[in-house]
């Protein structure tokens, strides 16, 4: 299978938007390969755990059998959790800073990743793909890479209008929201 991952160019952009938040505790919804812990220690932490800003980085992924074609996902995050993300306890949100959501919101039902922004009080950095498209996997046995809903910048009030899109040239909606209870 040829694993979905997300676009290249949108990284800098939302590695920019989390070391605004200069974070200690990441949740990576949806980790894919792994790329945002690595690319979190280096820009925002250091490489080695522990001697940087970032205390802790977990992952939660909703589909087994990425745990067991990314064998290397227990190594790049601190905490590895095999699960719905949208089925967290909120005392298991409650224990980040940042939450981030690179092309995983549209993998929810719309009324659940709602539901699971109004549970998270830290920050979120959520982006996701400006149009509508089925994966072809999810056709294939992936049913974890359906995509459920389709989002656009006015779908995240909690973000200044100027913020709501900044990635339009990318093909994507990139948001950072801030602490709900600041």
């Amino acid at each position: 299978m040829n694993v979905p991952t997300s676009a290249l160019e949108v990284w800098p952009a939302l590695i920019n938007l989390c070391w605004q938040v200069q974070p200690r505790r990441i949740l990576d919804v949806g980790p894919g390969h792994g790329k945002a812990a690595v690319l979190l220690r280096e820009y925002i932490g250091t490489v080695e755990r522990g001697n940087g800003p970032i205390e802790h980085i977990a992952a939660v992924e909703a589909e087994p059998r990425y745990v067991d074609l990314f064998p290397w996902l227990d190594r790049v995050y601190d905490e590895l959790i095999v699960g719905d993300a949208c089925e967290l306890p909120k005392a298991v949100l409650d224990r980040f800073d940042l939450v981030v959501m690179s092309d995983v919101i549209e993998h929810m039902e719309r009324d659940a990743a709602l539901a699971l922004i109004d549970r998270i009080d830290g920050h979120i950095v959520i982006s996701t793909p400006a149009v509508f498209f089925q994966n072809p996997e999810a056709d294939a046995g992936w049913e974890t890479e359906r995509h459920r809903s389709h989002w656009s910048a006015r779908d995240f009030p909690r973000v200044e209008a100027e913020r709501r899109d900044l990635l339009r040239t990318l093909r994507c909606v990139l948001v950072r929201l801030g602490r709900r209870n600041p």
